[in-house]
């Protein structure tokens, strides 16, 4: 959910989005508004009337009353009700495999009445349709119209209970790229991936920017736990080259090898960091046949 900055002295209801009567999500996703990219024509299902600003909803304007109006004091919450862990908290137990994740919502500052007006901004911004959609496989990206497919990386196959999503790239596609990633892994970790001399790799280096960046060092930190903890792992985005320089004095080109995260391979600060890299490798290497072993993508 979007929380729009509202500049006061602007009169937002002139907008003329604001102006027109609010679609309903299910009346748009039965008609189509076509989308010209100069290739091919996609198809968004969600026009931009739909999009309304946060401050506008009834919801919002009552949740800012209550947050005026109440003092919540998070000792008191629970001192009034003993109840409070179990009823504002959610488990989610499977045994295959065996997980168990708490989601623990009673340590925020919110009662009955606020949890109440969250809801009831959650139903008025139509975000269980949007969900339904992105589970159904609905063109609600509106930028590129096509499928949100965030959901397919962690969708089983359709054999096994997961939803069937009609785009291209998200059914087996997905689950084969996974079994790639895993087969490397493997190997990697197990020291079966060798070098260009014949020694096992020891060192990863990831160059990326933004997501591409921060989504493997957030990984990576995560999963601490269970890592193989003589692979040292590094992480370049910074477009001064000193970033690279520093990382590069720790390693040796035997054993390491480089990732290149992009959607688009198009990021210049990316190019510029994964060529730099080349260069340091093939000093050593010789042989940009050799590339094939120690650059991947």
């Amino acid at each position: 959910m979007r929380h729009c900055r509202v500049d006061p002295r602007r009169r937002i209801s002139a907008h003329p989005l604001l102006s027109q009567p609010q679609p309903d999500l299910h009346t748009l996703l039965e008609h189509p508004t076509p989308i010209h990219n100069g290739r091919k024509t996609r198809y968004s299902w969600v026009t931009p009337p739909l999009r309304v600003l946060t401050a506008e909803y009834q919801a919002w304007k009552k949740l800012q009353q209550l947050h005026s109006s109440k003092t919540l004091v998070l000792k008191d919450l629970f001192a009034a009700d003993p109840e409070r862990f179990s009823k504002h908290s959610v488990s989610f137990n499977s045994s295959s495999p065996n997980t168990s994740i708490l989601l623990d919502y009673s340590k925020n500052l919110v009662d009955d009445e606020v949890l109440s007006s969250l809801f009831e901004l959650a139903r008025e911004a139509q975000v269980e349709a949007f969900r339904d959609a992105m589970f159904a496989g609905k063109h609600i990206n509106t930028s590129e119209g096509r499928a949100v497919l965030h959901i397919a990386l962690r969708n089983p196959p359709a054999s096994q209970g997961g939803w069937k999503i009609d785009e291209e790239g998200a059914g087996d596609d997905v689950h084969k790229v996974r079994a790639h990633i895993k087969e490397f892994s493997e190997q990697v970790r197990s020291g079966a991936w060798k070098g260009y001399t014949g020694k096992s790799i020891d060192t990863v280096v990831n160059i990326g920017i933004g997501g591409s960046d921060l989504g493997p060092v957030m990984v990576c930190e995560a999963l601490k736990h269970y890592s193989k903890r003589d692979l040292k792992m590094h992480f370049v985005s910074n477009i001064d080259g000193t970033d690279l320089a520093e990382v590069l004095k720790l390693c040796n080109p035997e054993t390491t090898i480089f990732i290149i995260a992009s959607k688009t391979f198009t990021t210049q600060e990316t190019i510029t960091n994964a060529e730099s890299a080349k260069d340091w490798f093939l000093q050593s290497a010789k042989d940009v046949s050799l590339l094939s072993t120690e650059l991947l993508d």
